[in-house]
C-alpha cells in the first residue's frame, strides 16, 4: 500500500469500495508489540488481537 498514490486511492473510493484507513508504522506495529511484551499476556495463546485489544 505504500506505493498507492492519493489519486489511486480516490479512484478506488469512486468505484464503491469502502474508504481504506491508513496507519503509521508505529500504529501498525502497536498490537504486535503489546502482545509480545505485556506481562499480563505472558503465556496467553490462541487469541486474536486487533487495535491493541482482544477482538
Amino acid at each position: 500500500m505504500r506505493h498507492v498514490s492519493p489519486e489511486d486511492m480516490a479512484r478506488l473510493s469512486q468505484h464503491g469500495r469502502p474508504q481504506l484507513l491508513w496507519k503509521t508504522v508505529g500504529q501498525g506495529a502497536a498490537t504486535s508489540t503489546l502482545v509480545a511484551a505485556h506481562p499480563l499476556l505472558e503465556g496467553v495463546g490462541g487469541r486474536y488481537f486487533e487495535d491493541c485489544r482482544e477482538a
